[in-house]
């Protein structure tokens, strides 16, 4: 009951990371491949990187960009957080348990992307 209590509002008890974990990793495998083969469907991309992020690699983000751009994507921005800014893998959720990133989230990130955004 105490950990149930203690986890935020958009929790989903007993979902199955590895099961959506799998899903992730088909859709990025998809990805892959047609930015191997042609320009994104869409008018416009803005794709958000955070090279502080522990849990992540972005050495395929990078290359699935270089496909796009080869392939002619028109409207292309790239963002990367600086490592810094020591951001955590969660960029957005403002219920972390450390006070200190959501302060960040809230300070600097937040701001950032509706920058980026509205450009």
């Amino acid at each position: 009951m105490l950990k149930a209590a203690a986890t935020p509002d958009h929790n989903y008890p007993r979902l199955s990371t590895r099961a959506v974990g799998g899903q992730i990793l088909r859709l990025s495998l998809a990805i892959q491949a047609l930015a191997g083969k042609n320009a994104p469907a869409v008018g416009s991309i803005l794709v958000v990187t955070n090279l502080h992020d522990p849990d992540l690699d972005n050495t395929v983000t990078d290359k699935v960009v270089d496909l796009w751009r080869a392939h002619g994507a028109r409207d292309l921005q790239t963002y990367q957080f600086p490592t810094d800014l020591r951001l955590g893998h969660d960029l957005t959720d403002l219920q972390q348990p450390d006070r200190n990133a959501a302060a960040a989230i809230s300070a600097v990130v937040y701001p950032k992307l509706l920058e980026l955004i509205d450009r």
